[in-house]
């Protein structure tokens, strides 16, 4: 049996559970810091009534950008966190999990690049938030390999929790 344990942590705490939680325009966003791969993290926020997080708009990422630099989790998180984009079923064409239009796009500089030197059949698919490059680092998107095991994000949309006054 699956549960959802979601610790109420209005201020983006981090829990004993290793996640963090933050209420965003009325979503709860939760960082998930085991790692799995894009297709397991997408299950896992979908069995408990949510989706990978869907950072369709500029403001949207910029609060949540903000809320990855106030808990420092680049200190916790070194590889990136899967959220929820893809173009699995056609190359170069990105489209968000829940059907939202592709309308913005925070790419770094040199993505995506669909790297395929550790996947040739597949390239990199699938889509990530990461803190780069190493010197003057920024949180920004990123295509990866969908195999590779990495923290997730998932949102919850109109979360109880986040519309309690």
């Amino acid at each position: 049996m699956k549960y959802l344990l979601i610790l109420v942590a209005l201020s983006g705490a981090t829990s004993v559970y290793g996640n963090w939680e933050k209420c965003i325009d009325g979503d709860l966003f939760v960082i998930d810091s085991l790692s799995r791969s894009w297709e397991a993290s997408k299950t896992l926020c979908s069995q408990n009534g949510g989706h990978l997080a869907v950072l369709a708009t500029e403001d949207l990422t910029t609060q949540f950008k903000q809320f990855l630099n106030d808990e420092n989790l680049d200190a916790h998180i070194s590889k990136g966190m899967w959220i929820g984009f893809n173009d699995i079923q056609q190359e170069g064409t990105f489209t968000w999990i829940d059907g939202t239009a592709w309308d913005y796009t925070d790419w770094f500089r040199t993505q995506p690049d669909n790297n395929n030197k550790r996947d040739s059949c597949h390239g990199q698919d699938c889509g990530q938030i990461w803190k780069w490059p190493r010197s003057n680092p920024t949180w920004q998107w990123d295509d990866d390999y969908c195999f590779k095991s990495k923290p997730h994000v998932c949102q919850y949309e109109s979360h109880q929790t986040c519309n309690t006054p």
